[in-house]
């Protein structure tokens, strides 16, 4: 990065990954467990959220994909990508935060799509914000193994953002898919999957997984060929991103 570009900013370099975020990745298929990249992203979600970060605005959408009414989302707003040895990695901290500050809650104005949104959070009327919380990553980590398992977006058969609010906030959650449908003769999707999403789409936030327990599922524990990523110290992420915040 030209320093002439940012001069007086810190900045959070992530590296290039070639094989572009994870839809575009999983569009032609390739020979790979879905649920490995399900497990690669719990374990970015436990990693922030052992650090007591927040990411804010979870989604794995692509702009290159259609859904019903051509829908498309700028693919800026993807921020799950894969890398060149297959791991999928949590980027984009936009909208991270660090959340042991009681007072601290939501400042971007665009604060990620509703089809990945927390009905707790839908349905707050504070024009000041909701605090942030790792509950409300776990719901948007649902609504990602969604996308992953199904090539499809979260509430796909709603066009308007509106009507997706109104039904999540109304007890609504992303539909299940037929038992001859690809995603489960096809992609991987077991019962054992879509009760653990469920689980993370629950309307008592308190009840729904940690990231951390979310990796102890067996659901989850297939056995990985990949090879191993290195993985900073959480606690220099952690001062790294207090750094950045106070910009």
């Amino acid at each position: 990065m030209e320093d002439w570009l940012y001069p007086d900013s810190l900045c959070l370099v992530s590296p290039w990954m070639d094989c572009g975020n994870v839809l575009e990745y999983l569009k032609p298929d390739p020979p790979i467990n879905r649920l490995w990249l399900l497990s690669d992203i719990a374990s970015g979600l436990a990693y922030l959220h052992k650090s007591d970060i927040v990411h804010g605005d979870l989604k794995g959408v692509s702009g290159h994909f259609h859904y019903t009414f051509q829908q498309k989302l700028s693919s800026e707003e993807t921020n799950v990508i894969v890398t060149s040895s297959g791991h999928a990695s949590i980027t984009d901290f936009g909208l991270t935060k660090l959340v042991d500050l009681a007072s601290m809650s939501w400042t971007s104005t665009n604060g990620g799509s509703a089809r990945w949104k927390a009905p707790e959070l839908l349905a707050d009327d504070d024009q000041n914000g909701s605090t942030p919380r790792k509950e409300m990553d776990i719901y948007a980590y649902g609504c990602v193994c969604y996308e992953v398992m199904t090539g499809k977006l979260p509430f796909f058969e709603y066009r308007r953002e509106a009507s997706v609010i109104l039904n999540v906030i109304g007890g609504s959650r992303p539909s299940k898919p037929d038992l001859y449908s690809e995603a489960y003769t096809k992609f991987g999707l077991t019962d054992a999957l879509w009760e653990l999403m469920e689980e993370c789409w629950g309307s008592n936030p308190l009840e729904r997984p940690a990231a951390s327990g979310i990796l102890k599922r067996s659901v989850l524990s297939a056995k990985d060929t990949r090879p191993a990523l290195s993985i900073i110290d959480g606690s220099w992420f952690r001062s790294a991103m207090a750094t950045l915040s106070c910009q």
